[in-house]
């Protein structure tokens, strides 16, 4: 057991790690006793076992460690697009994320933007709310579609929408990116 300890600590660098490795394997020569060859090489094949479960660790820090990877690079994107990016809820449209951008120009903090449809904070109409939700039903998604976004403010704003279904912490949700073209608006006036 030691042995089989240091062996794995040796590759895995990690004594929580290690020391899983070692019940596991032990774990795996107790299933296995009914049917092992006692001609055969015993420590061999224990050191078999932990190999192979060496390599399973190895490979599921890898998927962990790529996972991690890909989850940050998407919150930095998220976080730094100069548009506004929200996620919401397509069953009830709640805002479940929404980016630095949209707290800017919407005017609200998260947590007064967050658990709130877009329709509770007066941001869209009901009509324009509907006609989105037609869209991304029938097609699964919508480009450049133009509407006013009402500011808590008082303000006007007009933005470019774009949509896409996409599967979020195991739900489906709308991914929104929302252009804001106001002043492009009044340049071409």
């Amino acid at each position: 057991s030691p042995k089989i300890y240091h062996f794995s600590l040796s590759y895995l660098n990690n004594v929580v790690d290690a020391e899983e490795l070692v019940q596991d394997v032990f774990l795996k020569l107790w299933d296995k006793r009914d049917t092992l060859d006692h001609s055969k090489n015993l420590k061999a094949y224990i050191y078999k076992i932990a190999i192979n479960t060496i390599y399973d660790v190895i490979r599921r820090r890898n998927v962990e460690n790529a996972l991690t990877a890909s989850e940050e690079l998407f919150s930095k994107l998220f976080q730094t697009n100069p548009n506004i990016l929200t996620i919401s809820s397509l069953e009830d449209g709640k805002m479940i994320e929404i980016n630095d951008a949209g707290t800017t120009s919407i005017g609200l903090s998260r947590n007064e933007i967050l658990n709130r449809t877009s329709i509770e904070l007066g941001l869209v109409t009901n009509k324009d709310r509907e006609f989105l939700k037609k869209l991304i039903i029938e097609q699964g998604r919508y480009d450049s579609v133009e509407l006013t976004i009402n500011l808590p403010n008082g303000g006007i704003s007009t933005g470019l929408f774009y949509g896409q279904i996409i599967s979020y912490n195991n739900q489906n949700c709308l991914f929104q990116t929302i252009v804001d073209i106001s002043q492009w608006k009044k340049d071409q006036d």
